[in-house]
């Protein structure tokens, strides 16, 4: 994330916005072209994890194998499609001319690059299936920072989309390099000759993979087609506005993270034990942790945005306070209203509830985004992946507490926070003076550190007062001891 926030201002510097927003319209093709990718790297990780926990190294070793086959498969469907097209696909998106020859070029080669990343995925599968996450990770990190060394050195030589190109290229060969060493130290060196699924395993996969394949299609409508229909009905300027706002609002999701994945874990270990009450413990204390972390990042970025902007790119944006209050609003209220709902349910293994409020709001987004883009324009794509996110949270949190057993003050709790967090941010933009970009980015970073204490202040007071017992039962435990392995539904 930290990489993702340093390379924007000097890449917008360096190209500009229409040179930023075709090189996202580039990634957004190559994003929707990895929708098979996305799918099978989870499916295969929950394989590989039954296998990790059976002590079946040979089977894991198949599964690496049967992922290379899948996305080499995928590449030969794909990629002599898009060879061939390339040139329509690029002049339909509004390149500006003086870049096209340049991204018909580039296109094949970044979506070919998405679909082999099938491969890393499958390396990454084997890697977090085998209880390494923490050294994916690293190795992701790491190459994040080489993809950044690249870009930064491609752009003062005046490389341009070009310099780009090499260091997402290099942070793809150095993940998946990465990948293959640390998992070739678990299991001897790895075998990646491409094999096939056998009929039972297509069988044992098809329904897991075909309720992450809804997800998958949701999200790249929120966020990957939003890009194509902003790029196919304004302009790729609009993408680079629309993908600023989008990383701005990605520390929201970001801040739910840290909550997110360890709760899979810990409700998967209470339920596996029995321990349904451990279980509804757990919920009850993520939907009191989580409204406090997301929504002190939602509070800030939103009340304090146009201060942010100036400090991270040294200039305001115009145009991008509708969308980012659209996107941001949007993944708030994701992450209060289904984020420790969907976490228990993944790891106890009920993908039902939350399959059924994607499909829903999945419906409903194709529905308005043809109705908004037809009477608003471009910017009714964004309008319908908000309202769609939003009402799909909402029927996924009446579902979850029809058909399990958890307490129902955790989804008052949440509602309640979402309405807070919504008043107190429009307070803070009815008390507080729009920033101009004139004064510079100290001004506006000391402005913001003064606004901020106080909403800050504001947003916390209520949540620190209706939940002092649990923040210092919890601050205790952590200080007494480290957390082991054998602790976790602690």
């Amino acid at each position: 994330m930290l990489m993702s926030l340093l390379t924007v201002p000097f890449v917008v510097g360096k190209l500009g916005l229409l040179g930023y927003g075709s090189w996202e319209i580039l990634l957004a093709m190559g994003g929707v072209t990895s929708l098979f990718q996305i799918s099978w790297g989870g499916t295969l990780l929950w394989q590989i994890s039954s296998a990790w926990g059976a002590e079946d190294g040979r089977q894991i070793r198949r599964l690496l194998r049967v992922g290379v086959g899948v996305t080499l498969l995928v590449f030969a469907l794909t990629f002599p499609g898009v060879f061939l097209f390339r040139h329509p696909l690029a002049q339909v998106f509004h390149i500006p001319i003086g870049l096209l020859p340049t991204v018909e070029l580039m296109l094949p080669i970044v979506i070919g690059l998405s679909v082999l990343g099938g491969i890393t995925e499958s390396l990454g599968a084997v890697l977090r299936g085998s209880q390494q996450a923490g050294f994916a990770s690293l190795i992701q990190t790491v190459a994040a920072i080489a993809n950044a060394a690249v870009l930064f050195g491609g752009l003062a030589l005046g490389a341009g989309l070009w310099g780009m190109l090499a260091g997402y290229a290099t942070a793809s060969i150095m993940t998946t390099a990465g990948y293959y060493f640390q998992a070739s130290r678990l299991y001897g060196w790895l075998d990646l000759r491409p094999a096939l699924p056998t009929r039972n395993e297509v069988l044992s996969m098809r329904r897991y993979m075909a309720l992450l394949g809804v997800g998958s299609i949701s999200s790249l409508l929120r966020g990957e087609t939003d890009k194509l229909v902003l790029a196919g009905f304004a302009s790729p300027t609009w993408v680079a506005v629309y993908a600023i706002a989008v990383r701005m609002a990605s520390l929201v999701m970001e801040s739910n993270n840290f909550f997110y994945v360890p709760t899979i874990g810990a409700a998967g270990a209470l339920n596996g034990r029995g321990d349904w009450a451990g279980v509804q413990r757990l919920y009850t204390t993520m939907t009191t942790f989580l409204p406090v972390a997301a929504g002190m990042v939602s509070v800030l970025v939103l009340s304090l945005y146009d201060r942010l902007v100036v400090v991270w790119l040294g200039r305001s944006v115009p145009g991008i306070a509708p969308i980012l209050f659209l996107v941001v609003g949007g993944n708030v209220a994701a992450v209060m209203l289904t984020g420790p709902g969907t976490a228990v349910c993944r790891g106890i293994g009920k993908l039902e509830t939350e399959t059924t409020s994607v499909v829903a709001g999945l419906i409903l987004n194709i529905v308005l985004t043809i109705l908004l883009v037809w009477t608003w324009g471009a910017i009714g794509t964004v309008v319908a992946s908000t309202v769609s996110w939003a009402a799909g949270a909402a029927l996924f949190l009446v579902l979850l507490h029809r058909k399990l057993d958890l307490p129902v003050q955790g989804a008052y709790r949440s509602v309640g926070a979402l309405l807070y967090l919504a008043a107190v941010v429009a307070g803070a933009r009815l008390l507080f003076p729009v920033y101009a970009s004139g004064s510079g980015r100290l001004p506006a970073f000391l402005s913001a550190l003064k606004i901020g204490a106080v909403v800050g202040c504001v947003y916390l007071l209520p949540f620190i007062v209706a939940n002092a017992k649990e923040f210092v039962s919890v601050a205790r435990m952590l200080m007494a001891r480290p957390i082991v392995t054998g602790e976790l539904g602690e």
